[in-house]
């Protein structure tokens, strides 16, 4: 009797599960559609009433378990009943759980067995009945000798897309003739191919009739959420296109557009193709010939011929940037050489001093420019300048710098004060008000060696005095007089001064490039060392002295990569009766 009355109670639960849910599946049809039609699969769909399911029957347990509880505690005593022991209570548990999830699983089949977008149109389930009637009616009503002829239809194989691109001229070429032979094989009215492309989708669309159009949707939009966890080729039929605008019209307006362009262009099945577990683009099929439907067999060559396509993609993107990198490169290449053609080729010969110059570019083109004019009445001009920034943009800056100051030079009497400022406000002008340059400038005459020079906040150059002139140990002097940097302001004064050299004078003119060299440490080479290497090769020939500190600087960054231009001007006064 106790075994009766247990099963009775176990169907009793088992029924009131079951209606509890079917009721509650009944009257969520519309959510569990919108879950579906955003992306949510019938294991989602399952996995979800059964846990509520669940829930009920902990409920009930919790509750049972209370009563239970009070019961025996109270009559315990009077009636002598035993203690209540575990493992009746735990098969008890495992029943009721398992009896709740069978329960539960019937209403979750028929909800995940729902279309997504017949659900959002229905206000309830439709009973077993009527569902079957409704299936039997629609394959009477759409099975024809066409249909049963396509119901096993071939699809494209891998390899269409490699034959149809071997004659190709370029990617993009490839890309169409793939497309249209998808459109001969599948005999569809037209397909089109969706790019990602920052946040838009890029299309091209091949026809039945040979031609191709481009444009571009929103990428972030239905179509890819739809497709983002559904495996395999999506099939679209007109009622789903009705009721995803019928939707979208209610629920989404930001997607009415897009559906509106997939129903004008009657779609009729999507294929999200994907590299590294990511949707990189979309391949949309219109309506094959006849009207028919596709079949399984078609959506599952496309499935597996997406893998084809998606590569394809893929080596064209990278065939693209791989073109880009070498027009860069050409571009690169090009700009160091115009840019190696506005520097001198040698240093001028005179007869009073020696002159060497030494630039290496931190990258393929620098912004650190060094120069040497005739300014006549026996005069050169000694020029060297280190622009803001490193790469082509400094390059830029300094091709202006180098125009402005030949241009201005060209005035054999301008006063080295006045180019100083006439080249700040060429270069205001002509740069970005974050822009600017380093300049230091000196004129020699040779008739005199007195050398008169302006410096417009560029490192100070070193000369250095030969010991017959000082009497002692070589002494190292800082030419610093002038003013600020060129091109920050548009009006800026600046002071010039002179120096008289005498035999075996030294001056280093360089870049900050050379003193803040780094080594692996991060440790800078600085002035000091310098100073020191060029005092204690001060008796060499200028050549020998540029290539001492070439070399001392490479050893010193050795290892550490070059991260600013490196110039530098060596000139030593040459022995002779001339002071």
């Amino acid at each position: 009797m106790t075994g009766l009355f247990a099963i009775a109670a176990l169907i009793m639960a088992a029924l009131g599960v079951y209606g509890m849910m079917a009721y509650t599946v009944r009257q969520r049809i519309v959510e569990f559609g919108t879950r579906m039609a955003l992306g949510a699969t019938a294991t989602d769909v399952i996995r979800l009433v059964i846990s509520e399911g669940l829930r009920i029957a902990i409920a009930g347990l919790a509750l049972g378990g209370v009563l239970l509880l009070s019961a025996w505690s109270s009559s315990a005593n009077v009636l002598q009943l035993p203690a209540i022991e575990g493992a009746p209570l735990l098969i008890a548990i495992i029943t009721t759980f398992s009896l709740a999830a069978t329960a539960s699983l019937v209403p979750a089949w028929r909800a995940s067995r729902l279309s997504p977008m017949v659900a959002m149109r229905e206000a309830a389930t439709p009973s077993s009945w009527r569902w079957f009637e409704r299936g039997l009616h629609r394959r009477l009503t759409t099975t024809d000798d066409a249909a049963v002829l396509d119901r096993d239809r071939p699809g494209p194989s891998p390899s269409l897309f490699v034959d149809a691109a071997r004659t190709a001229s370029s990617t993009q070429d490839a890309l169409h003739q793939a497309l249209a032979a998808l459109v001969v094989k599948l005999d569809v009215d037209w397909t089109m191919l969706l790019e990602t492309a920052e946040d838009v989708f890029r299309y091209q669309r091949a026809g039945r009739d040979g031609g191709s159009t481009h444009g571009e949707i929103p990428s972030s939009g239905f179509l890819m959420n739809r497709l983002q966890s559904h495996e395999g080729a999506l099939p679209i039929t007109s009622g789903d296109l009705e009721a995803w605008h019928e939707w979208a019209t209610l629920h989404r307006p930001e997607h009415a557009d897009e559906i509106a362009t997939l129903a004008a262009a009657d779609a009729r099945l999507a294929l999200a193709l994907r590299s590294r577990g990511r949707v990189t683009a979309i391949l949309l099929l219109g309506m094959p010939s006849g009207g028919r439907a596709f079949s399984n067999a078609e959506r599952q060559a496309l499935g597996q011929a997406g893998h084809q396509l998606a590569l394809m993609l893929e080596n064209s993107k990278l065939t693209a940037r791989i073109l880009e990198q070498e027009a860069l490169r050409r571009d690169l290449a090009l700009a160091a050489e115009v840019q190696r053609r506005l520097l001198p080729d040698r240093p001028p010969g005179l007869s009073v001093a020696s002159l060497a110059a030494f630039t290496i570019a931190a990258r393929n083109v620098a912004g650190d420019y060094y120069d040497f004019l005739e300014v006549g009445d026996g005069r050169l001009g000694i020029a060297l300048a280190d622009v803001s920034g490193k790469g082509v943009a400094a390059a830029l800056i300094m091709s202006v710098v180098q125009a402005s100051l030949r241009i201005i030079a060209s005035d054999e009497d301008v006063p080295l004060d006045r180019l100083a400022a006439r080249m700040n406000q060429f270069l205001y002008r002509s740069t970005q008000s974050s822009s600017y340059a380093t300049f230091f400038y000196a004129q020699l005459d040779e008739r005199t060696i007195r050398m008169e020079y302006v410096n417009a906040g560029h490192n100070p150059p070193f000369l250095i005095r030969a010991p017959r002139a000082t009497g002692s140990a070589p002494e190292v002097i800082e030419l610093s007089t002038g003013g600020m940097v060129l091109g920050l302001f548009p009006e800026v004064t600046f002071e010039r001064a002179s120096v008289q050299l005498h035999a075996d004078d030294l001056l280093f003119i360089f870049s900050d490039g050379v003193p803040e060299a780094l080594d692996t440490q991060g440790e800078e080479l600085g002035a000091d060392r310098l100073q020191r290497l060029l005092v204690e090769h001060s008796h060499l020939s200028v050549e020998e002295i540029a290539s001492h500190v070439a070399a001392f600087v490479h050893e010193w960054s050795a290892g550490a990569p070059q991260h600013d231009d490196i110039t530098f001007i060596v000139m030593k006064v040459l022995d002779a009766d001339l002071q």
